[in-house]
């Protein structure tokens, strides 16, 4: 893939948003990661009921999985998506074990065309959680609906950058 290919992506169910993190073009009118990019790892972060919003909206396949499931689980099947509830990884054995297992699920999905979303309520920081994910965004709901935050994004030049999806 050359530097202009637009990365495999699976659709986030918001074209806005999709366009948020792929806002680098590729050629006119196409973005560079039109939604999740696969093979690689997202991170989501804000509140239960605009995450859980967000993830019913993926178009595609999604596997809800432990976060500790063995690999082979994760990666096997026709899954678009695996999205990991990271709600209840909060002690520092649990950032252990994901600074050991991040880096092989990482280089397991670069063979795959799986997106792997991690989602919790609140910003994990540990170390692998904050340099791992090629995607980080920060979701929250508003009085008019659902504002999306780009903070980290190696697909495109979205970083900083918001959309809202507004609801009627």
């Amino acid at each position: 893939m050359n530097q202009l290919d637009p990365f495999a992506a699976v659709s986030t169910g918001s074209k806005n948003l999709d366009d948020l993190i792929g806002e680098r073009m590729s050629k006119p009118g196409i973005s560079q990661c039109p939604g999740f990019p696969r093979g690689r790892i997202t991170q989501l972060w804000g509140s239960a009921d605009s995450l859980e919003f967000m993830l019913n909206r993926i178009e595609g396949t999604v596997l809800r999985v432990s976060p500790k499931a063995p690999l082979s689980m994760m990666c096997s099947g026709e899954v678009d998506v695996i999205a990991l509830d990271l709600s209840k990884e909060t002690t520092i054995e649990d950032s252990r074990w994901w600074a050991a297992r991040l880096p092989v699920l990482k280089s397991v999905l670069k063979k795959s065309e799986i997106a792997v979303v991690g989602y919790s309520p609140e910003k994990v920081n540990w170390v692998a959680w904050k340099f791992m994910p090629s995607l980080r965004m920060e979701v929250t709901t508003t009085e008019r609906g659902i504002r999306y935050r780009v903070v980290k994004n190696m697909m495109g030049a979205s970083q900083g950058r918001t959309v809202e999806e507004v609801f009627e």
